[in-house]
């Protein structure tokens, strides 16, 4: 079995790839919406949800999956408060998908980070 890693990024504080992938399996990390596509703050949480699935389907996409193959999430949020609108976007994208998913409160070391997820994709090699 071979391991790829992708985007990865070693300034001090990040070290972590977006993905790696482990034979048929895509590990993703980091995915939060912070900033938009534009460079645009985003201070919501409903929004920053958004950004955070649009950043998960690029880094999916990068390592040849999409959302319907993810089979687990984790979704972390800063404030429980939030709970409700993050898991409304979220339920726009994987409602009928129904991956596993575990659901964290958690402070975050951006102050200006409301929401982020990371997620496990199968992919079979060779689909």
């Amino acid at each position: 079995m071979t391991i790829q890693r992708l985007g990865i990024n070693q300034e001090p504080t990040y070290w972590h790839a977006s993905a790696t992938i482990a034979g048929d399996f895509i590990f993703t990390s980091y995915q939060a919406g912070v900033v938009d596509d534009n460079g645009q703050t985003i201070e919501d949480v409903a929004g920053q949800t958004e950004q955070c699935i649009r950043n998960l389907e690029r880094t999916l996409a990068e390592a040849g999956a999409t959302l319907a193959d993810v089979v687990k999430i984790t979704l972390l949020i800063k404030n429980v408060a939030d709970f409700k609108p993050a898991i409304a976007v979220y339920g726009r994208y994987f409602g009928d998908l129904c991956p596993s998913r575990t659901t964290i409160i958690s402070d975050f070391l951006a102050p200006a980070l409301l929401v982020q997820l990371d997620a496990v994709a199968y992919k079979p090699q060779g689909e």
